[in-house]
């Protein structure tokens, strides 16, 4: 997985980041193949060729390759896999049936250092001498290299969004703990007590998997970091901050739980890593940056992120290839995607397209060529449907001379994907590109205590950045969710262009925000923030602005307070019931407070601030299918909550999947039947239609589920697991999510909600009935 920091305008001529490029030759200059030695020109595997070990990725390949030439080393430096010498650092995942301990123990007796576990996934820097042998240990599932992150006076930005106000309120950000998570700090210490807090305290890692609590080791690699949180800072000058440098998405995930362990509850990320999953805010690796995410909101802490650079160097769209030879046509019969590179940068591409990840069945390669026609690097790990195999490839490239290079994208066998994505994070435009799709990762999360944030320019905000991060997302959802400013001053870096530094002016409001409204969850500040946003366009929100430009509301000690929404009583009618009487319960209701069906007002009561009745029409009722409940306060202050669902169910919902027949049926026929007297395990039928949930473990990340009486039926299919065995269809554990509020979306991914005040038996308007709360 690629790590890319994002900034813009600037450092388009520095190469993003933590980049992800994609290089590509210049017609009338030489071959750049024809300048790689012949021992790197072997390692290089033309159209057709597939790896000698599939266990190893495309990556590692090319090092056990070159060894023979004694260039392993020089050559993993080279293709930025930061190679030192204990090895080169790589990522193990390990089958259901593999052994932790026995990995690591043949690691460790092996040479490889810096070795940590994270549940089956592995992190250690193997000698490339040992990667074959450690590809065909038992269990061992694949091995992956690690590329590197390539990073890239009061801003202006705190005046435009508003915070002035607030700070002359007393809203500082005092009390906050906040987290900077970015690729290096250097000159961090320079400006402590200035531009930045005097104390700050850090996770610092010196290397992959070594990370110490001195700053020393947080000033490496870039000063990107510093830029991030002055920009910060200047919004919230009150805040206590923390800051790490992480270099994989594994030690990113170490990093968030050491934040959330010292009482952190506002991160910003101004960083970008490659593609973990299909698109839609999922991920099936347990070390994703999306998990990383994912654990911070569950714990209470609101994430804020940059939406990426990348509107100028993605492509995304149809697959189409017309003379049917396998290769992706990005234009009409032209299977050439140019991008100009710079000699000795370091680029980086990456690579998705529609399939199922950990089974992906659509061998799709990835070239890169020069301007005589000449691959100079590719990536054709094989996909066919094995465990494991995902719809990724990617690849990293120094250029010997700079020039125009192309890439092509080659279909080597399975069914054509509908779509296919590819990313440069160049500083320069791809001769093909699509604004739209551009957003990064994680950037492109679903989960709604994250913030991605898009840019435009502090001295004219009307107009998006030509190179912010567009949406929507490859499962359709509106991004970015706000836009701030860039362009603003630093004293550690000038002028501070790209979404990276628009990110932490947003991530400096949530301070003031947290320190404003202690209690309020994840959810309700990002509610609150797109309420306030300023929009921007026609339809709003969009995937350009998303809600608009951020800015905090004039404060005043008589604002009405923002609602948040909790529970719903009932949650669910048959289509076709007569009117009903919605009660919401929740928190900082006022008289005037309105309940919303799908954004329109309903009649509403006030009883306290804890609890409205709303009444809900037939007419509401006459359509199946999921509606959106939000409270509306007006201003002064005031906004909209975050939704609740609310579920019409179809008249009479029937079993919407055999296996949920076939395990009623082995269960509760027996009670239907009267052939026993106990109760029932579901109940007598369903009463909604079949639904798609967020799972992290399932297909595309979700999971085939219909709600009974008394629980839940799941289909997660996992892979391996024969549809007609008695574990296919499970039931998970309602009562735990209704009683704790703690909703799983993952195998270890949980989702903090507020627990469920509804009956635990007896009818919803029964008030002497236990609940679940």
């Amino acid at each position: 997985m690629v790590l890319q920091v994002t900034r813009g305008r600037a450092s388009r001529q520095v190469v993003l980041l933590l980049v992800l490029l994609l290089a590509v030759g210049s017609a009338g200059q030489t071959s750049a193949r024809n300048y790689l030695p012949p021992t790197e020109r072997d390692s290089v595997l033309m159209p057709g060729e597939k790896p000698a070990y599939p266990t190893l990725d495309a990556q590692l390949n090319r090092v056990v390759a070159s060894l023979r030439s004694g260039r392993a080393a020089q050559l993993a430096a080279l293709d930025g896999l930061q190679a030192t010498s204990a090895g080169v650092p790589v990522r193990v995942e390990l089958s259901d049936d593999g052994s932790v301990g026995a990995v690591v123990a043949h690691l460790v007796a092996h040479g490889a250092q810096h070795v940590s576990a994270r549940e089956r996934v592995l992190q250690a820097h193997v000698p490339a001498e040992q990667l074959v042998d450690l590809a065909q240990q038992p269990g061992v599932l694949t091995v992956r290299a690690t590329p590197p992150p390539v990073a890239s006076v009061v801003s202006q930005g705190v005046g435009i969004h508003g915070a002035i106000p607030w700070q002359a309120g007393g809203y500082t950000g005092a009390g906050v703990k906040v987290g900077v998570i970015d690729v290096g700090f250097i000159g961090l210490r320079a400006w402590l007590g200035s531009e930045l807090p005097a104390t700050v305290t850090g996770l610092c890692f010196r290397r992959i998997g070594l990370a110490t609590s001195d700053l020393a080791d947080c000033e490496l690699r870039d000063r990107h970091g510093v830029a991030v949180a002055e920009t910060l800072y200047d919004m919230a000058p009150g805040i206590e901050l923390y800051i790490s440098n992480p270099q994989t998405p594994y030690d990113l995930n170490d990093a968030v739980e050491w934040m959330l362990a010292q009482g952190v509850s506002v991160i910003n990320h101004s960083v970008g890593w490659g593609y973990e999953g299909p698109g839609d805010g999922t991920s099936r690796f347990k070390d994703s940056a999306l998990r990383a995410v994912d654990t911070a909101v569950s714990a209470g802490a609101t994430w804020v992120n940059s939406a990426g650079n990348e509107a100028l160097s993605t492509w995304s769209g149809t697959w189409i290839d017309a003379d049917f030879d396998g290769w992706l046509e990005f234009g009409p019969g032209d299977e050439r995607n140019v991008v100009a590179l710079t000699a000795g940068k370091l680029a980086v591409i990456q690579l998705r397209w529609e399939d199922v990840w950990g089974n992906a069945s659509r061998d799709v390669d990835l070239f890169l060529y020069d301007a005589n026609g000449e691959v100079v690097r590719s990536s054709t790990d094989l996909q066919n449907g094995q465990s494991g195999q995902d719809p990724y490839e990617w690849f990293a490239f120094t250029a010997p001379v700079s020039g125009q290079y192309r890439i092509g994208i080659n279909l080597v066998s399975g069914g054509v994907p509908r779509w296919a994505q590819v990313q440069a994070f160049t500083g320069e435009s791809l001769s093909y590109r699509t604004a739209s799709y551009s957003i990064s990762n994680p950037a492109e999360s679903a989960n709604p205590g994250m913030l991605a944030v898009g840019a435009t320019y502090w001295a004219t905000p009307t107009a998006v950045e030509a190179f912010s991060g567009n949406g929507p997302t490859r499962d359709g959802r509106i991004k970015p969710d706000l836009v701030a400013v860039d362009g603003a001053d630093t004293a550690s870096a000038g002028a501070f262009y790209g979404t990276s530094q628009a990110a932490p002016h947003v991530a400096g409001m949530v301070a003031l925000i947290r320190q404003r409204f202690p209690d309020k969850s994840p959810a309700d500040i990002t509610s609150y923030l797109r309420f306030h946003a300023q929009p921007v366009g026609q339809v709003v929100p969009n995937n350009a602005w998303g809600a608009g430009l951020a800015l905090l509301p004039e404060v005043a000690l008589d604002d009405h307070p923002f609602p948040s929404a909790r529970a719903l009583s009932p949650s669910t009618a048959r289509v076709g019931s007569h009117e009903i009487t919605l009660t919401v319960t929740g928190e900082d209701f006022v008289e005037s407070s309105v309940v919303r069906w799908n954004g329109s007002d309903r009649p509403t009561t006030a009883v306290d601030s804890t609890t409205l009745l709303a009444r809900i029409s037939a007419a509401d009722l006459a359509t199946p299918g999921v509606k959106f409940i939000t409270v509306y306060t007006p201003p002064p202050g005031g906004g909209v909550s975050t939704p609740l669902v609310f579920s019409v169910a179809s008249e009479h919902p029937d079993f919407d999947a055999p296996e949920f027949h076939r395990t009623w049926g082995r269960t509760d026929g027996p009670v239907a039947q009267g052939a026993v007297s106990r109760t029932w395990m579901w109940g007598p039928d369903p009463f909604t239609d079949g639904l798609f949930e967020q799972y992290a473990e399932g297909p595309d990340g979700a999971r085939f589920v219909q709600y009974f009486d008394k629980s839940r039926m799941e289909i997660t299919a996992e892979p391996g697991i024969d549809p007609d065995s008695i574990w296919y269809v499970t039931n998970g554990l309602l009562s735990r999510e209704l009683i704790t509020g703690r909703m799983q979306l993952g195998d270890d991914t949980f989702a903090q909600h507020e627990p469920a005040h509804v009956n635990v038996a007896g009818d919803p308007d029964d008030t002497t009935g236990p609940t679940y709360a």
